[in-house]
């Protein structure tokens, strides 16, 4: 349990290269299967026949087709929903939970561990203090309209700097996407993560 961008998936990574496989992978969403299976195959010399990366709902389907060596559960703070669960029942002899934050709003943290193991990790305070994570500096800006929200951030894309729009409306996006001209990451991406890379600046919905 570290704060994001401080080796979560290299602790993964290097779980599954001392172990003998086959390993699976489990992620909530498409951008992480991507994200898992890229850095597997630049940070290991693991084989394709060794390893698979599922999302939740392919993993409750198909992860029990066969025995694992180790199942690790990425964003592990999902699983004690009632239907990801079901993650539990799939035969392994290892289990490793990641996430950088172990809560739920209804209260069921106990799960998180019981299923995934003894927590074990270090406060964000820890990592500011070595000084490989900082706080964000955030900018809010209220406006009267979509015109006037449309104006501020054509202002903002004028900086040079790599940018993520978000939007929360895929329609929003779209309009985003085509009035500046950039690419627009959403369900029906292919690709999403390699998107992201090769571009300056991306429009992205919740994936």
């Amino acid at each position: 349990f570290f704060p994001a961008s401080t080796g979560k998936t290299v602790i993964g990574l290097y779980a599954m290269t001392h172990l003998k496989p086959p390993h699976l992978i489990v992620v909530p969403s498409k951008i992480l299967e991507e994200q898992w299976t890229e850095r597997i195959q630049t940070h290991t010399d693991l084989q394709p026949n060794e390893y698979s990366v599922m999302t939740y709902q392919m993993a409750i389907k198909k992860g029990s087709l066969h025995p694992w060596t180790s199942m690790i559960i990425d964003e592990c703070h999902h699983l004690p929903a009632n239907y990801f669960a079901k993650l539990s029942f799939i035969r392994r002899k290892y289990t490793v939970g990641l996430s950088a934050t172990p809560f739920r709003e209804d209260g069921r943290e106990e799960y998180i561990f019981a299923l995934t193991g003894r927590p074990v990790g270090l406060s964000w305070e820890h990592f500011k203090k070595l000084g490989i994570i900082k706080s964000p500096t955030c900018h809010v800006w209220i406006v009267k309209n979509s015109d006037a929200k449309m104006k501020r951030l054509a202002g903002l894309l004028q900086e040079p700097k790599k940018t993520i729009i978000f939007s929360d409306s895929i329609d929003v996006g779209k309009t985003i996407a085509a009035r500046f001209e950039l690419p627009h990451v959403w369900g029906e991406t292919k690709s999403r993560l390699e998107t992201i890379q090769n571009a300056q600046t991306s429009v992205v919905s919740r994936v």
